[in-house]
């Protein structure tokens, strides 16, 4: 319990929501607010398991569903919702470019939220495929002209409908491993490497994740054991800069480097 009023408290007490100082603990509306965030409303203890609540939105997929998951996607089914009713593009495949646009908006989205809790001294640590929730802007429900944007890549005449981005399970990590927290400035620079992963993963159409880049254990390793690790992961690094620079814009490629 102390735990858990521990972490309610640091989001609450550093949130910048102007309106979160006038909620109590029990009445609150939520401990932190941003449209690039789901909503964390509570956490509590029943029954000796820890129960986290957050907002709940229609419709929403995770990002890994969307466009990494063939199990969903060949179903066409996702949580109950069908595929076509979401207007959601497809997912083309493994190695199949996402349009440029899409992947500069899931960015700039994921960034406004990341600074946001950065300046308030806290870090994200859940921004994995499977932790950010894609819903479409608008709502499920939204034809008009303006809830699209157009294609790239080679998909110039495709119009793709405009997606919220919003991470997920904020707070849940602080919590399970609270008595293991790393420093703030250490946690802040793990999000920017997710980050990384995360967008090197919508170039790449394959899910890229800390571990494939970073070195493992290197305490318990021998040294010619470390410089394969490290040639393993130059060279996938570097098989994924050629794939994005082939694919997509200077300025991506840049970014992604």
């Amino acid at each position: 319990h102390k735990i858990i009023q521990n972490v309610l408290n640091m989001w609450m007490n550093n949130s910048r929501s102007d309106d979160m100082h006038h909620c109590n603990h029990n009445h609150r509306s939520s401990l932190f607010q941003h449209p690039g965030v789901v909503a964390w409303h509570k956490c509590f203890i029943s029954q000796r398991a820890v129960f986290f609540v957050h907002q709940f939105h229609v419709g929403a997929v995770t990002l890994k569903e969307r466009f990494f998951d063939p199990n969903h996607v060949n179903n066409n089914s996702i949580r109950g919702s069908n595929v076509a009713d979401l207007g959601l593009p497809l997912n083309p495949g493994p190695g199949v470019p996402l349009p440029e646009s899409l992947i500069w908006s899931c960015f700039t989205q994921l960034v406004s939220a990341i600074s946001v809790i950065h300046r308030s001294k806290l870090a994200v640590r859940t921004l994995q495929l499977n932790h950010i929730l894609v819903t479409r802007d608008g709502g499920p429900s939204a034809t008009s002209s303006s809830s699209y944007i157009s294609g790239m890549n080679g998909n110039s005449g495709l119009l793709f409908p405009k997606l919220r981005f919003r991470i997920n399970c904020l707070g849940i990590v602080d919590i399970l491993e609270y008595e293991t927290r790393k420093s703030l400035d250490d946690l802040q620079m793990e999000d920017m490497r997710s980050l990384g992963c995360l967008i090197l993963s919508m170039t790449t159409g394959t899910e890229v994740t800390i571990n494939d880049i970073t070195l493992r254990n290197i305490n318990s390793i021998s040294p010619s054991q470390e410089h394969q690790q490290q040639q393993r992961a130059m060279g996938m690094l570097n098989h994924y800069s050629d794939f994005v620079r082939q694919h997509y814009s200077r300025e991506l490629h840049s970014l992604m480097e």
